[in-house]
């Protein structure tokens, strides 16, 4: 147990962005995301454009995830892939939200 303890906190020991150990869970949660959208589209729930607005978000984020991990010195630029995503995924979980939201109000009814 602690040897698992001490090969976790040596993984996040470079910061929240950038190690291989906050890289597995960005990606791998960044994946479920975009594994989401795509089943979004072939739904008939979600609206396309809601499905192509994660899509895409969580694209852009997948790049700046993988581009700051593993290309040094390049965080300005990763900011400039990441901003756009960041406010697509906003707008994404507002139109999730909405939906959801509404799917509620028609049940009770």
């Amino acid at each position: 147990r602690a040897a698992i303890e001490g090969a976790g906190i040596a993984l996040l020991a470079r910061g929240a962005h950038g190690s291989i150990g906050s890289f597995m869970g960005f990606f791998l949660s960044s994946i479920g995301t975009l594994l989401f959208g795509l089943l979004m589209l072939r739904g008939k729930l979600f609206s396309r454009f809601a499905a192509w607005v994660g899509i895409v978000g969580i694209t852009l984020l997948i790049i700046y995830t993988i581009g700051n991990t593993f290309v040094p010195n390049r965080g300005n630029e990763m900011l400039i892939i990441a901003m756009p995503g960041g406010i697509l995924m906003i707008v994404w979980n507002i139109l999730i939200a909405k939906k959801l939201f509404q799917l509620v109000s028609d049940s009770r009814e």
